[in-house]
Formats: structure tokens, sequence, C-alpha cells
């Protein structure tokens, strides 16, 4: 994830915590509850849904950033 992506994470999901705590029912616990998950994404800078559908950061930086890996992987480093 990027800096960006996580700080738009940490944003939104703070918004919609306090805005599903200011509505009565259910609806405010789940926008709340959202809110919170988007919070933690955005503080560990892991996302759930990327790894599942097995996307990584480095396939979106370019053609270099993919050489580099492959580079360290051939050499044995992580």
């Amino acid at each position: 994830m990027s800096d960006a992506e996580r700080w738009v994470s940490v944003a939104v999901g703070a918004g919609l915590v306090a805005y599903g705590l200011s509505r009565p029912r259910r609806a405010g616990w789940l926008l709340a509850g959202f809110g919170a998950l988007l919070v933690r994404r955005g503080a560990s800078g892991h996302c759930h849904t990327y790894e599942a559908l097995g996307i990584t950061r480095w396939r979106f930086t370019g053609d270099q950033e993919i050489r580099r890996k492959q580079e360290v992987r051939r050499s044995g480093g992580r």
C-alpha cells in the first residue's frame, strides 16, 4: 500500500466511525464498524483484500522495480 492510500484509509475510516456513531440503529453501527476496518487497514499498511487477490505493490511501480525484485530473488535475498 502506498502512503497516500494509507492516509486516505485512516481519514475516511475515522469519518465513517464518527458518522456511524452519531446515527442510531444498526446502519450506524455497520458504518462505524466498516470505518474501524479502514482505520486498521491504514494504520497497519496491510490489506487483506489485496492479499486474497494476490495484488502486491511492486506490480504497479514499473518495470524497474520488477527487475530489482527479480534480481534480489536470484541472489538469494528477500
